[in-house]
């Protein structure tokens, strides 16, 4: 399922750099792929650091997915890691990026 996602974004990638003459999608859409990748925390950092990397700005629903997904794999100081992110993109954490940071701690009990 993953390839799909990611072959997806390759062709939104080139559509885009075709249309513009550069490689710029919306946030939205590396969101949407990240949250396609579920608890595959690795695929959906990746996608962040992709869209990072290509001059998009992460937002509020980046955060979330990315902590969302760490979460779901148990890797709780990976969303801790990427929660101490959030004041150098100017994100003020919101309920769903809070309760995403609850989870994670929670479900590797260190609560």
């Amino acid at each position: 399922y993953w390839k799909k996602v990611l072959s997806y974004l390759d062709l939104v990638e080139d559509a885009a750099a075709v249309e513009t003459g550069q490689q710029q999608v919306e946030a939205v859409t590396y969101n949407t792929a990240m949250i396609a990748c579920g608890k595959d925390h690795s695929l959906t950092l990746k996608i962040m650091k992709r869209m990072i990397k290509n001059g998009v700005r992460p937002n509020h629903r980046t955060f979330g997915a990315a902590i969302r997904s760490c979460a779901r794999a148990g890797q709780w100081r990976r969303a801790i890691a990427l929660f101490n992110q959030l004041e150098k993109f100017d994100i003020v954490p919101n309920s769903h990026i809070w309760m995403g940071v609850v989870s994670a701690c929670k479900e590797a009990a260190k609560w």
